[in-house]
């Protein structure tokens, strides 16, 4: 990272000023700007189902989406359904825009679990602060995903599909720990 200049600084306390000057309401991209600039929230789905095999035992599969190979940000890359929030919807809401467009099931966002949070620092969209949720839905439930990616369920304590975006090893741990409690 390079260091600001001192004119730099300057400029950005004289625009800051101009801001505070006009006064509300700042335009959306300013305000957009200046957030993206600090972090975005992002909202990750760890959609699970359930399979019970009577005596011996409990298993859980996960889902997971491939990227498309002309992702902006990660192509060809396994992750666990997720989209950053956008201004104006809650987190719950941002859960069920989430899995109505990436997975095709509806849910009651306010109902979901949170299993976890996860800063990313050094991630292609910046800093996120992720916050991770879990989701389970019915065995026999079918996937339609936004732009038709491909799909896998794995089993939640076996090996994620190769390869897999970082934030979501992070997530994935979570929803492990989760299990265990569960379980």
């Amino acid at each position: 990272m390079t260091e600001w200049t001192f004119d730099e600084i300057e400029e950005g306390k004289r625009t800051l000023a101009r801001i505070k000057e006009r006064g509300f309401p700042v335009p959306l991209d300013i305000i957009f700007g200046l957030t993206e600039s600090f972090f975005t929230i992002v909202v990750e789905c760890a959609v699970v189902k359930r399979f019970d095999h009577g005596p011996t035992g409990v298993e859980w599969q996960t889902l997971w989406i491939r990227r498309p190979s002309d992702d902006r940000y990660y192509p060809n890359r396994w992750h666990m359904p997720g989209k950053m929030q956008l201004p104006g919807i809650s987190i719950p809401k941002m859960i069920e825009r989430t899995l109505a467009r990436e997975v095709g099931v509806a849910v009651d966002g306010s109902l979901v679990p949170k299993i976890g949070f996860f800063e990313d620092i050094g991630g292609r969209r910046g800093h996120e602060h992720q916050h991770q949720y879990f989701v389970t839905v019915p065995q026999d439930s079918e996937v339609k995903t936004e732009k038709g990616e491909s799909h896998v369920w794995c089993n939640v304590f076996g090996a994620p599909p190769q390869p897999t975006l970082q934030p979501h090893l992070k997530l994935l741990e979570n929803l492990r720990d989760f299990l265990r409690k569960k379980i």
